[in-house]
């Protein structure tokens, strides 16, 4: 995938890709080492944005309480640290709680959904979407009377890709304008 044919630019005038310390403390933190890829991408850019937006074609559809469409757009990669926030900083945000524990978020869509990154066990490699509409709270099964299901985590994901690799190729340019 040709990312500078989809516009693919850097925030704050140039990247801030994340730094080898940041990268092995993010590790150490969740336990699991970064697909290569990924690593390879973030050590490389960070920061970064399309412009005009893009777009990613899911393998699943994408909820319908998020979008009517078939794509999910894509505001920005999480890059290095920049003033406390950063990808380590976005990977121990209070929102990952209700995200599988082997997974961290890598960019966001618009309205503070995430897309996440499967770091091991049954996510390892995989790419999903979070909407932050469905930001599933175990207190919400339990204020209703109800058990909380094991797998509540995945309850609001949506498989995107099946590698980080796989969903850089699932990126497509912007329909609504031409592009």
């Amino acid at each position: 995938m040709d990312l500078n044919k989809l516009g693919f630019k850097p925030i704050y005038n140039r990247y801030h890709p994340v730094g080898e310390s940041e990268l092995t403390a993010l590790e150490d933190f969740k336990g699991f080492a970064l697909p290569p890829d990924y690593r390879e991408f973030v050590s490389k850019f960070g920061w970064s944005t399309f412009s005009p937006n893009v777009y990613v074609k899911s393998i699943e559809p994408p909820p319908a309480d998020f979008t009517d469409e078939d794509v999910i757009g894509i505001e920005k990669f999480y890059g290095g640290d920049l003033d406390g926030y950063g990808l380590l900083s976005v990977a121990n945000s209070t929102f990952c709680e209700s995200m599988p524990p082997a997974t961290i978020p890598i960019a966001s869509s618009y309205g503070g959904s995430q897309f996440i990154l499967g770091l091991g066990d049954k996510d390892l490699n995989k790419v999903y979407f979070w909407s932050f509409e469905g930001w599933p709270d175990p207190d919400d099964y339990l204020d209703e009377g109800l058990e909380v299901p094991d797998d509540w985590q995945y309850r609001n994901l949506t498989l995107v890709a099946e590698s980080f690799t796989d969903f850089l190729n699932r990126l497509v340019p912007n329909q609504r304008d031409g592009t």
